[in-house]
């Protein structure tokens, strides 16, 4: 990672600490990015425990099927779960 991406990884971290809700779109690149151990979780003896706590998030992810494609195959039960 270069001094320009660390420093943008800074400010959406330091961004994250200020804000009461985090709205995410459901880009898993830059979910990892961001969300990193030991900024969002940590393990404690085996166990993963959250370190943001009394945040609230709300991730936007689009689907790209009907539904009817999704309860042909099942997936529509997964997606749920989810």
């Amino acid at each position: 990672m270069d001094d320009y991406q660390n420093e943008m990884l800074l400010q959406m971290q330091a961004q994250t600490i200020r804000e009461d809700v985090i709205i995410l779109g459901c880009i898993s690149e830059d979910i990892e990015r961001v969300f990193t151990y030991g900024f969002a979780y940590k393990y404690v003896n085996g166990e993963q425990m959250g370190l943001l706590q009394g945040k609230k998030a709300v991730i936007i992810h689009t689907q790209g099927k009907s539904n009817e494609e999704y309860a042909a195959s099942g997936l529509d039960q997964a997606l749920r779960l989810t």
